[in-house]
């Protein structure tokens, strides 16, 4: 393995092992699926087994010289292409990364090193939002040379979607090398939206699609890392590794920022639910309405089967039964429907603050009753 802390997608494994045990390797692939995948990080598995001078049935050794090379991502035959910045001053045959100034190459080589060590890294510059169209003339002048005996080139192309942006025009030229295949040359297109990719690429293609990775997959990745708070990261992550390695330095202060919103909730104090969103952004608020989803999806269990050996916050068990006891009509299908809605409008550009308000009028619907008390989630959660 090039990878050690890779999350393997057996199913899609296997399926690449096919071509390679029948020797019947396609011109091109796309790998496609969601972010967070492993997409990128499968290619590169598979660029290793196809080169490794010692390579087992289905891995790559990880020790031999090819394999050394190819976890720095500094391989001869391994050319990644990746959206660059526009560039006013790159003339039509200079190479690619002339578009970049110093500093920008310095960084580069950065994100190389990143991802050579860590499968779920992404290599992305700023302001990179295309694919330029020397990068592809530099694959058509590389395609042309030698490649040493039993070996095969791969170019793989990250992002591939952006070969479509602004224009067509490095797609059509990606496509005229597609038309006109060379021996042991392989491409490897990888995307999150295939469907941005032109139809006569994609018809050129084998297609290789990734499914989503499994909550517990993920949580026992968390775990062999020394992550804490694994199972509530898993769940929110919705099968991207990705997503959760993002979010691991921050879930605290996101449980922390949900006992806020229930505390808001239940004494039905909308100036005090709006605070806790009016310095966060869209991200941030997607990230603080997926944890209070989870929240409520435990409470329904609990209301529902009075079942705790499935629940993801096991620090609110008393809080979830005193809520339960105290607002004994709560509508939690309701609420549940109410987040999930309102986390699909933010997504769609919808006003977030606006969007946050009417949330919380929903929310306070369900769980208002003009003979209740103020509750307060204060009294009863454990801050271990």
């Amino acid at each position: 393995m090039i990878y050690k802390n890779l999350i393997k997608n057996n199913n899609t494994l296997n399926e690449l092992l096919l071509f390679y045990k029948k020797n019947k390797l396609p011109n091109a692939f796309i790998f496609h699926g969601n972010e967070g995948v492993g997409k990128e990080a499968h290619a590169i598995e598979f660029f290793g087994l196809l080169n490794c001078t010692n390579s087992k049935v289905d891995n790559a050794c990880g020790n031999c010289n090819s394999c050394k090379k190819i976890k720095i991502l500094q391989h001869e035959l391994l050319h990644i292409v990746t959206p660059l910045p526009k560039s006013k001053s790159l003339s039509k045959n200079e190479h690619p990364l002339k578009a970049l100034n110093e500093k920008q190459k310095s960084n580069l080589i950065d994100l190389y090193k990143s991802k050579g060590e860590d499968p779920y890294f992404k290599i992305k510059l700023e302001g990179a939002n295309r694919i330029i169209l020397n990068s592809i003339k530099e694959i058509k002048k590389t395609i042309s040379l030698s490649i040493p005996q039993n070996k095969i080139r791969v170019f793989l192309i990250l992002n591939a979607e952006k070969l479509c942006f602004p224009s067509q025009e490095s797609a059509n030229a990606l496509l005229k090398i597609l038309e006109e295949p060379k021996e042991n040359n392989l491409f490897i297109l990888v995307t999150s939206e295939i469907n941005k990719i032109i139809p006569t690429i994609k018809s050129r293609c084998t297609k290789i699609y990734f499914n989503n990775l499994k909550s517990k997959q993920i949580e026992n990745c968390l775990i062999n890392l020394n992550i804490s708070n694994a199972k509530i990261i898993s769940k929110i992550a919705d099968g991207n590794i990705y997503y959760a390695l993002k979010i691991k330095d921050s879930i605290t202060l996101i449980i922390s920022s949900i006992e806020k919103m229930l505390s808001a909730i239940t004494s039905f104090d909308i100036d005090k639910w709006n605070n806790e969103f009016q310095n966060k952004n869209k991200d941030e608020i997607i990230d603080n309405l997926k944890v209070l989803n989870l929240f409520f999806r435990d409470l329904k269990l609990v209301k529902e089967n009075n079942d705790f050996n499935f629940i993801i916050f096991n620090k609110f068990e008393s809080y979830y039964l005193k809520l339960l006891k105290k607002f004994k009509k709560i509508n939690l299908s309701h609420i549940i429907k109410n987040i999930e809605n309102t986390q699909n409008y933010i997504n769609m550009n919808g006003y977030a603050k606006l969007m946050i308000s009417g949330l919380f009028i929903e929310i306070t619907k369900d769980f208002k009753n003009k003979h209740y008390s103020q509750f307060k989630i204060e009294s009863w959660v454990s801050h271990n």
